[in-house]
């Protein structure tokens, strides 16, 4: 049986001006099958050959998706079939030596050095397209600016309820260079393209989401009550929907894009990082979100720490019907 694998991001740290700390975390459900203890790391230039390094599993962490108190999903770790719906995050990292003899042709990239990951396969129970295909994903570096990728700091988006808001980020950050990053949706990648969605499903749509009467695509309205459409900020990485279908699984990418200005004062892409997941969704118990008051504004200077409380009140409305199945639906992407 194949490894079926949930999602994954890929991020690095430059230590020197030609070594890279690389570090691959895949996601894995525990009631599907386990994971090798290493992971092939596939490095590129974008004008060069490919350099295939393996890459040791560092670690094994079970995300906690539930209250603490209902104990652990995914015991023993990394065993096949336990846990309905835990989730593994495993860490495999290494360093990568552009100096050494093995890494030493790609030493003269000019241009954009990718890192890559490349196996079978997506999930069988994905059904929005692209179920059992071979599961590809990337990060890419400027190597002739050098670059620490951002850090994602916050769980993939594994799990939601139909007719229930989802207010996202990956929390994307860069503590080191302190580059500016800029969010888009991408294509989950099959290694010779991207995957084929069905239907009304895109690579910027690839949930059925709320609209009410007869509005539908592009319209998009965040602040609403429940939100309306799908919106994913570009500049904070915020992503606002609310799904309506209820036995929907599907693949989906966002990218996080960091941008350094050159000697000439020209701002240039230094970096790429994706997070590419399959979100389960399904019908849950009747649940308000809290509403977060405010708005909150502070001003405070760089490398300050600043500390403040937020408060939340019920949020009342009206859930939107659930959808047993996907509506047919114009949409260009």
């Amino acid at each position: 049986m194949a490894n079926h694998v949930l999602g994954s991001d890929i991020t690095y740290k430059q230590i020197d001006s030609l070594k890279y700390v690389v570090t691959i975390a895949k996601y894995r459900l525990c009631s599907d099958q386990t994971f090798s203890s290493s992971q092939d790391l596939l490095v590129s230039c974008s004008s060069g050959s490919t350099i295939r390094k393996s890459l040791t599993r560092v670690s094994i962490e079970e995300l906690k998706l539930h209250c603490s108190t209902n104990g652990s999903e995914c015991t023993p770790s990394n065993t096949s079939i336990t846990g309905s719906e835990g989730v593994e995050r495993h860490l495999y990292s290494d360093t990568i030596d552009f100096a050494s003899t093995t890494f030493s042709s790609l030493a003269t990239c000019s241009s954009t050095i990718r890192f890559a990951m490349s196996e079978c396969c997506r999930p069988s129970f994905i059904n929005t397209g692209g179920a059992s295909t071979q599961y590809y994903n990337f990060a890419e570096l400027n190597f002739a600016m050098g670059n620490s990728s951002a850090d994602l700091t916050s769980d993939p988006h594994i799990f939601q309820c139909c007719s229930q808001p989802v207010y996202y980020n990956m929390g994307a950050r860069d503590t080191i260079e302190r580059d500016s990053i800029s969010y888009s949706w991408a294509c989950p990648q099959t290694g010779s393209g991207s995957i084929s969605y069905s239907g009304s499903y895109s690579c910027s749509y690839p949930f059925q989401v709320y609209y009410p009467g007869s509005t539908g695509p592009p319209l998009t309205i965040p602040n609403a009550n429940p939100p309306v459409g799908i919106y994913l900020d570009t500049y904070t990485g915020d992503l606002i929907f609310t799904p309506t279908s209820c036995n929907e699984i599907s693949s989906w990418v966002i990218e996080a894009t960091e941008w350094r200005k050159d000697t000439a004062g020209t701002p240039q892409i230094v970096g790429k990082t994706r997070r590419d997941v399959v979100t389960i969704t399904s019908t849950c118990p009747d649940n308000n979100v809290p509403l977060i008051n405010g708005p909150y504004t502070y001003n405070v200077c760089e490398g300050d720490q600043l500390c403040f409380n937020i408060t939340t009140s019920d949020q009342v409305f009206t859930p939107p019907p659930p959808a047993s199945a996907p509506a047919p639906m114009a949409h260009t992407q």
